[in-house]
């Protein structure tokens, strides 16, 4: 210690502000140019939360089961089949049309390959068509199904992952 001083004697003095050639402190300088480019990228960010999202879609599948008397036998089960006579509009690629709760046409899609279904405890089979309905725009319900000419069948959105018609009546 200097004689005449009390207290600690410094042996460096450390500058407390560092200023740029234009006067500023270098760290509020530095500061600034860092919430600018964050705020540039957030504002990048925002563009991609912005997009709007897809339109929500749902599936109807579709079974029907054709009752076409004594035209299949259940020894016949798992082999093609289509109608006959009256029933001869129900064939593979028939229209299958889907309407919304207005009646406006939505989805159109083709019957499936007929396949003969044996009946439990029955000697005579049915003719079974799947249809599948992509696309279908979902909450527009209840919605309606045709095929080819035979009216219109009403279900919900909840059964449209199921619908199943019966054309015909068995020959039990």
């Amino acid at each position: 210690m200097s004689a005449g001083l009390s207290g600690p004697v410094l042996s460096s003095v450390q500058p407390t502000h560092v200023m740029d050639r234009c006067g500023y402190p270098a760290a509020m300088k530095s500061i600034l140019v860092s919430a600018v480019a964050l705020l540039a990228l957030a504002g990048c960010g925002s563009k991609a939360a912005a997009k709007p999202a897809a339109p929500k879609t749902i599936t109807v599948n579709g079974l029907i089961h054709l009752h076409d008397q004594y035209k299949y036998g259940s020894s016949d089960a798992g082999s093609s089949c289509q109608g006959y006579g009256g029933y001869a509009d129900m064939a593979p690629g028939v229209s299958v049309v889907i309407y919304d709760s207005s009646q406006k046409v939505l989805v159109t899609t083709g019957l499936g390959q007929g396949v003969v279904a044996a009946i439990p405890d029955h000697v005579w089979g049915q003719c079974d068509f799947t249809f599948e309905a992509k696309n279908v725009p979902a909450g527009v319900g209840p919605y309606s199904v045709e095929v080819s000419h035979r009216g219109k069948i009403v279900f919900n959105e909840v059964d449209s992952h199921h619908v199943e018609l019966t054309l015909g009546q068995p020959s039990f």
